[in-house]
């Protein structure tokens, strides 16, 4: 692994790995100078490997991280919906209608 660029004022930095190259202040990664599409998350957990390499990382935390990553976006979800319905009431939007629902399914056991 290479480190094309760092500076500690800017804290920019640019690695560059087999075919790949990741630049932090931009997030993005690139592949044979082709932009790979990734979401926020996943460029952060990237980003995150790449600034400590020395750093041992067990398989466990590796799953803890992407569970809490996959139940944080159901969690969030209902708070997402009510922070906009607030906002487009602060627009004098008044039509908002928020419909209310759990993350678990209710099932009827006979």
């Amino acid at each position: 692994m290479t480190y094309a660029n760092k500076s500690a004022v800017f804290r920019t930095c640019r690695f560059s790995f087999c075919r790949f190259e990741f630049d932090e202040q931009k997030l993005e990664l690139k592949k044979n100078s082709e932009i790979i599409e990734l979401k926020p998350k996943e460029l952060g957990l990237i980003s995150y490997l790449l600034k400590y390499p020395n750093r041992i990382i067990s398989k466990e935390s590796l799953i803890a991280l992407c569970i809490a990553y996959l139940f944080s976006k159901r969690l969030t979800r209902q708070l997402s919906m009510l922070i906009d319905g607030i906002k487009q009431l602060s627009h004098k939007n008044f039509q908002v209608h928020c419909e209310t629902k759990g993350i678990y399914k209710v099932r009827t056991i006979l």
